[in-house]
């Protein structure tokens, strides 16, 4: 009997012993903490933003761009008594001077200057303000002693200057007139219309060329702003003149 309970002793040990091993073996088999996997898009902190910095990225200081040059004075007026002056300082900025003068009889600039032949409507030599050319301190017609064909003609005088001015980039073209005051600037606007309209986007090129004085022609460069074309102009000038002159 005693035997028989040894014997069971010892099963009772065995079986004890394999369990504890096989109870080790599924123990060293599981992971005994989970794993931490570190994530670089989770806030360290709670509530706390993660923010990725790349010096690469970083926006640079934007310089500043330096203002566009005024553009050049490509048209300008002058009376009989400057016109010489105003030319020869021309020539001495290298420019090529470029003279229209709506009055045949105006004294002549000295130097390389191209003078220009223009014709009215009728296809005659513009003498505007001849009889009353010797009285330099005003305009005694005060810009209302126009025919029809010399208003009308303006047009083409206008065109005239653009053609000069676009085919030569130095070119800047003096309309004289025996004061200055009122058809000269006049024609200078009209030039300076068909020139933006030839080349879309481009600036001023009249520079300081104040507008007439004539309010006529002050009240006609309002309608005329709307022309498209040297052709548009010239059937413009033709109702200013029906209606206003």
């Amino acid at each position: 009997m005693e035997n028989s309970q040894r014997a069971r002793k010892v099963d009772v040990s065995d079986t004890s012993s394999d369990e504890e091993e096989h109870d080790g073996l599924l123990e060293s088999a599981l992971p005994t903490e989970k794993a931490t996997v570190p994530s670089f898009m989770e806030p360290l902190e709670r509530g706390e933003k993660v923010v990725f910095t790349d010096d690469d990225d970083d926006p640079q200081p934007s310089a500043k761009k330096p203002r566009p040059a005024p553009p050049p004075r490509r048209i300008t007026v002058a009376s009989g008594k400057h016109v010489s002056r105003i030319c020869s300082d021309l020539q001495e900025a290298q420019a090529n001077v470029h003279l229209f003068p709506l009055c045949w009889q105006l004294p002549r600039p000295g130097g390389d200057v191209t003078i220009h032949s223009i014709y009215d409507e009728d296809d005659v030599d513009y003498n505007i303000g001849a009889v009353n050319m010797n009285n330099t301190k005003s305009d005694p017609e005060e810009g209302n002693d126009l025919g029809y064909s010399e208003l009308v003609g303006f047009a083409s005088v206008a065109g005239q200057i653009v053609q000069v001015l676009s085919d030569d980039v130095d070119a800047v073209a003096v309309i004289s007139d025996p004061w200055g005051v009122d058809y000269a600037p006049f024609v200078a606007y009209l030039a300076q219309k068909l020139y933006s309209v030839k080349h879309r986007g481009s600036r001023s090129i009249t520079g300081a060329v104040r507008r007439p004085k004539n309010a006529k022609l002050k009240e006609a460069l309002k309608t005329i702003g709307k022309s498209g074309s040297q052709i548009q102009m010239r059937g413009a000038l033709q109702e200013i003149y029906k209606k206003s002159f």
